[in-house]
């Protein structure tokens, strides 16, 4: 079981876990490494971020922690995905060019 307010990844291999450990403390995420588990807390971290490292190194979710489940929830709640605005001219004049 993932600490209180944290999460456990599983890795397929050490070697893995160890490349996802080592770029999660690099940014800053604090993680603890037990074999082929990685665990992080999530104070003020970015969730998304995590499981799309965890991910990339071949890691699936394997447990939350106390207080860590409304943060998985939302993780990835299409209410909290910010889309920005973008601006279309309607009509462009094609340039003429000089006689």
């Amino acid at each position: 079981m993932a600490r209180r307010g944290g999460v456990r990844f599983d890795f397929p291999d050490e070697h893995q876990a160890s490349l996802a450990f080592s770029l999660l403390q690099e940014l800053g995420y604090e993680p603890k490494r037990r074999g082929r588990e990685v665990e992080i807390r999530l104070d003020g971290n970015d969730l998304v971020s995590a499981i799309e490292i965890a991910a990339a190194h071949g890691g699936e979710l394997a447990g939350a922690g106390t207080g860590a489940e409304d943060s998985l929830e939302a993780a990835y709640g299409l209410d909290e995905i910010p889309i920005p605005a973008h601006r279309v001219p309607h009509r462009v004049e094609p340039e003429q060019p000089e006689a």
